[in-house]
């Protein structure tokens, strides 16, 4: 007999419902062997019972549930990550606990919109797609009208849902980015988008979390998915997010509030040169006609109370047995 405790390791897809299966990871052997035997397992059940259980409340006491943090991507030609040349401004993914942020996209809550300045030059850009946001008072992009730079959300550990999605990024470049202004001048010519993500320090996105104290600390993943490429584009459409807890990332500023590098993704500028890339309303299948669209997408790490009271229930159903 064997108890075997299974983790994802840094690199697996933890994007499955299931973040920890007692069934797999619990392997009691084939058969239950009479007397000293049984009495050996129910001992050793009791002592993995009570460690996961100390665990578990050791963690709680030791790690804070986070609370505001961002996820900062912002669109380019290269150069400097922290300032990336031919820029047209950032996008933000916040999580907050101030008073009014919803999880629904389909509502702008207190926090919530920050329209892109319009920008005349050869740009890369990027943007929530959120015309249910429009105000039409005047205070919003003109140029992009459905382009907004902030989407708040509630933090990880107040929704019930496993996976938190901030849906439909839109990346796209201005006319003449990929040729550049400049005639016969190749230094101005842009072939490739590059899309830095970044965190602060001081709004640092949390690697691990304890939902409310009640859980042992788990590895939190954010994945950029892409779910709409121009014609060609035939690379990656998941793209992994750095551990913003890894000291050897790249930094940039004060020790306080610097900027922290969680990807430079690099994709091909041809299909996404527009003055808007959204024609019209509808569905943005039929809208979106040039550029690229990603989800941000990051899951709630599961419970380690499961696991704890998953060897409770063994540990009760060896004790039945015995009597029986």
């Amino acid at each position: 007999m064997h108890i075997g405790f299974y983790f994802f390791k840094k690199g697996e897809n933890r994007f499955a419902a299931d973040r920890l299966d007692v069934h797999n990871c619990l392997d009691v052997g084939p058969t239950v062997a009479k007397g000293g035997n049984l009495k050996n397992m129910r001992k050793v059940l009791f002592t993995a019972c009570s460690v996961g259980l100390l665990v578990a409340g050791m963690a709680g006491l030791g790690h804070a549930s986070e609370t505001d943090w961002a996820i900062i991507i912002k669109a380019g030609s290269g150069g400097n990550w922290y300032g990336p040349m031919d820029s047209g401004g950032q996008t933000n993914a916040f999580a907050s606990t101030i008073a009014g942020v919803q999880d629904d996209s389909a509502i702008r809550d207190t926090k919530d919109g920050n329209p892109p300045a319009s920008s005349p030059g050869s740009t890369a850009n990027s943007a929530w797609y959120r015309p249910q946001w429009m105000k039409n008072d005047g205070t919003d992009s003109t140029s992009w009208p459905w382009a907004f730079g902030s989407d708040y959300r509630t933090p990880l550990n107040n929704t019930s849902n496993l996976v938190k999605t901030w849906e439909d990024l839109i990346v796209w470049a201005n006319p003449g980015f990929i040729n550049g202004g400049t005639p016969n001048d190749p230094s101005d010519d842009h072939p490739d988008i590059h899309l830095f993500v970044t965190t602060q320090v001081n709004k640092l996105a949390p690697s691990s979390q304890i939902p409310d104290g009640k859980t042992v600390a788990q590895p939190i993943v954010y994945k950029l998915v892409m779910t709409q490429w121009p014609a060609g584009y035939d690379g990656p459409k998941e793209f992994l997010l750095a551990d913003p807890a890894d000291p050897n990332l790249p930094r940039n500023g004060s020790p306080a509030t610097a900027k922290i590098l969680l990807a430079d993704i690099v994709l091909p500028a041809a299909g996404t040169e527009a003055v808007n890339p959204i024609t019209g309303t509808g569905p943005l299948t039929a809208t979106q006609t040039a550029g690229y669209r990603f989800n941000l997408v990051t899951p709630e790490p599961g419970s380690m109370l499961v696991l704890a009271s998953g060897l409770t229930g063994l540990l009760g159903l060896v004790s039945r047995r015995r009597k029986a």
